[in-house]
């Protein structure tokens, strides 16, 4: 009896030997062939280079790699630098596709081999994203036979907003940038009530600066201090909270006053319908860990006694941190959340509110990274006249944010 459970014992010690060594030959060494593609973040109307990488080979003779991607994102306009003698082109494509081959004609390839370099051009608007995708992938040495290939490293292409187009600023000098649509410009635009774009600064001396808006023909002048600062650039943000044309200056204590950018600010209906009242939250942009502040608006009102909005948003994207410059007499506060919203209530005690009305401006802290966006969503809004009777709002207008 004894020695049948020895038996017994052994197989299993032996099994589950064998099933260790099984196990260990399916784990992938540093020293195994891989073929991956790189990452990229890419401008809007701006183009990338990513590098398809062949790592581990030995006698290398052939390799091939079908590119697929997202044709609303990207689009592959370019292939160069190959290691190849025979080099990969753009020939072999289709939509969302591109086949990508190179060759030897007498010595193999060592280590690591560059296939291609592919040219990526952005086809879609800030925060889209799409996966590089390689399938298809085949190796073979110079005698034509197959090389495992053990890993291969898929990559992605992130639509960015664009840097502003500028090289080394003149010394003695200060400028000011606002984005438009995605693009960093001096030139004028135009803005709807309620939202914000990025403002930024480029000072070359070191000096102190401070931003004015003038707006309503120039009766109102708004001026803000904003420190001392070093050679650099500085990214600021512009909220569209009150309706004409406003006028945004940077003086520096050194370099005197920049270029003047020009805001038109405009309400959010068509001119040739009936307005209707309207609820709508600004659009925003922030670099990861930077804040940004969207206008939640109500338009085309008239004697609003109260409001209330739930503003939604992706809270591993933004955060709602602060509210502030409401209109009502009973401004909206923050204290009504959770995960990813937020209930904002503003009310009178007296007299209406009419026109546009701001029920307040929302402070929000950007909590993802480049290329991630959460929209902002407002649902169970409701408006209620002094005498508590419901207005019917006409249109909502929800917003988005995103991380640059």
């Amino acid at each position: 009896m004894r020695k049948r459970i020895f038996v017994v014992v052994g197989f299993l010690v032996g099994l589950c030997l064998l099933t260790t060594l099984a196990f260990a030959t399916l784990v992938v060494s540093t020293s195994d062939p891989t073929v991956g593609i790189e990452s990229a973040n890419v401008e809007e109307c701006g183009a990338a280079v990513v590098s398809i990488m062949i790592e581990n080979v030995s006698n290398l003779g052939y390799a091939r790699v079908n590119l697929t991607f997202d044709e609303s994102v990207v689009s592959v306009t370019a292939i160069s630098d190959s290691d190849f003698d025979s080099t990969p082109n753009i020939y072999t494509k289709g939509p969302g596709w591109a086949l990508l081959e190179g060759a030897q004609s007498e010595k193999g390839l060592e280590g690591t081999v560059r296939l291609c370099d592919v040219k990526l051009d952005a086809i879609g608007e800030r925060g889209d994203m799409s996966l590089l995708n390689l399938i298809d992938v085949a190796l073979d040495d110079m005698q034509m036979k197959p090389i495992t290939v053990y890993e291969i490293n898929y990559g992605y292409a992130n639509i960015t907003i664009a840097g502003p187009p500028f090289g080394a600023i003149p010394d003695a000098e200060i400028e000011i940038w606002i984005l438009n649509n995605g693009v960093w410009t001096k030139d004028p635009i135009t803005m709807y009530c309620g939202d914000s774009t990025p403002l930024l600064i480029r000072t070359a001396e070191y000096q102190g600066i401070s931003m004015v808006e003038t707006s309503r023909r120039g009766r109102r002048v708004d001026t803000e201090y904003l420190g001392w600062y070093a050679r650099g650039n500085y990214r600021y943000s512009f909220i569209a909270d009150r309706f004409g044309t406003h006028k945004i200056v940077a003086n520096g204590t050194i370099t005197g006053s920049s270029n003047v950018l020009s805001v038109n600010v405009i309400v959010s209906y068509s001119s040739g319908l009936p307005p209707s009242t309207t609820v709508r939250i600004g659009n925003a942009v922030a670099g990861g860990g930077e804040n940004a502040v969207v206008s939640i608006m109500i338009e085309n009102v008239n004697d609003l006694g109260y409001a209330g909005v739930n503003l939604s948003f992706n809270e591993s994207v933004v955060n709602v941190t602060a509210i502030s410059n409401s209109d009502f007499v009973f401004p909206p506060n923050n204290y009504i959340r959770g995960p990813g919203w937020v209930f904002l209530e503003g009310g009178q005690s007296e007299k209406e509110l009419k026109g546009p009305v701001r029920l307040c401006n929302v402070k929000l802290y950007s909590v993802g990274e480049c290329g991630d966006m959460s929209p902002l969503n407002l649902t169970d809004v409701a408006l209620d006249d002094m005498r508590m009777k419901t207005i019917t709002v006409g249109k909502i207008i929800c917003g988005s944010f995103a991380t640059i």
